[in-house]
């Protein structure tokens, strides 16, 4: 993987915050090549909430500490974004590949930086390898901790 930068989706950044403490200096290294996109903060709460309120897998106070270790890392995360110049080049990846907006904003911003995407997502993988790198995190916690 090298020194190449991460785009991660949301839901390798709930798995990489929820990974054991004996990962922390892997998980430090990982964040500091990391970057996410503007809308995986949406995403993310929208995970916390839907654990907490509609599957009741979370506690509420689970939620909250959840929440506060989210809002620590992705302080520290930058945060991409696409320009509205560039709405049609993503719709064109999801008229294409025949994925939501916010999965073709992923590939489309990877590919733009050159990036790798990590995703835990199998479909999304699978439609990204078209166009860019793709791992999963626990393929590169493994790789991190090597």
């Amino acid at each position: 993987m090298g020194n190449q930068l991460l785009l991660l989706d949301a839901n390798s950044l709930l798995y990489l915050i929820r990974s054991s403490e004996e990962a922390r200096a892997v998980k430090a290294r990982i964040l500091e090549d990391s970057k996410i996109l503007d809308l995986t903060l949406y995403e993310l709460g929208n995970s916390v909430w839907k654990e907490s309120e509609l599957t009741k897998l979370l506690s509420l106070d689970d939620a909250g500490k959840l929440g506060q270790d989210l809002s620590l890392v992705l302080s520290n995360l930058e945060k991409m974004s696409i320009a509205g110049v560039e709405l049609p080049a993503v719709l064109e990846i999801a008229k294409a590949e025949r994925k939501t907006f916010y999965d073709s904003s992923y590939i489309y911003v990877a590919k733009r930086e050159k990036m790798t995407l990590v995703t835990e997502d199998q479909s999304l993988s699978k439609t990204a390898r078209k166009h860019v790198r793709t791992v999963s995190i626990r393929e590169v916690i493994a790789e991190r901790k090597a």
